[in-house]
């Protein structure tokens, strides 16, 4: 993967915003849209399976640049907690596996 054609920013000059276009596994996605109004930016977020925005999210860039770069470390942020959390669910998953495991045990020394 490491390809400059598998994560690329793209103008819409119809729609008058920015979008960032990720290839995770085969099929190209637009994952985030930035798009700069009233002299502010905001983002809107679609990455598959994680997250979807329900409203645009507020950027604190005061350039184009600064507001992609910004977008990139929300999205990594997402995915992160994302990994987290799905991280606890394995863990209480295991866990209640383990306390049947002693509760077993515990049984049959009786």
């Amino acid at each position: 993967m490491n390809s400059n054609e598998d994560k690329y920013w793209e103008y819409d000059e119809e729609d008058l915003n920015y979008k960032l276009h990720f290839t995770r596994f085969y099929e190209d996605e637009i994952i985030a849209t930035i798009f700069h109004d009233c002299g502010a930016f905001y983002a809107d977020f679609e990455i598959e399976d994680i997250y979807e925005s329900d409203e645009p999210y507020d950027l604190y860039a005061e350039t184009i640049e600064e507001a992609k770069l910004e977008a990139e470390e929300k999205i990594i942020e997402l995915i992160q907690e994302q990994v987290e959390y799905l991280q606890s669910w394995i863990h209480k998953f295991k866990s209640i596996d383990e306390d049947e495991d002693v509760e077993i045990c515990r049984k049959k020394n009786y």
